[in-house]
């Protein structure tokens, strides 16, 4: 379980990592689909954790309002960190 201590050196950590990375090169289209489904499922479980960490006047918050209040009115926050 995360903690307020930890959640930004964990996010900073998770995401530096993967810009960082030297691209791979990928001739196998399965194997890109799963990297990319990899990816995505750990930025979605960063985005939910960084939700429940901070207070509702947070920054992952504000987005999720503002994204709402823009383009999806009906935008869940489950769905909101599913979109990366």
């Amino acid at each position: 379980m995360l903690t307020n201590k930890n959640i930004g050196y964990i996010e900073t950590k998770a995401i530096g990592k993967n810009l960082s990375q030297e691209p791979e090169k990928i001739i196998i289209a399965r194997e890109l689909a799963g990297k990319m489904a990899y990816k995505s499922q750990m930025m979605r479980d960063i985005i939910k954790e960084t939700s429940l960490q901070e207070t509702e006047t947070g920054s992952s918050h504000g987005q999720f309002e503002a994204f709402r209040d823009v383009l999806l009115h009906d935008l869940t926050e489950d769905q909101f960190a599913d979109i990366p």
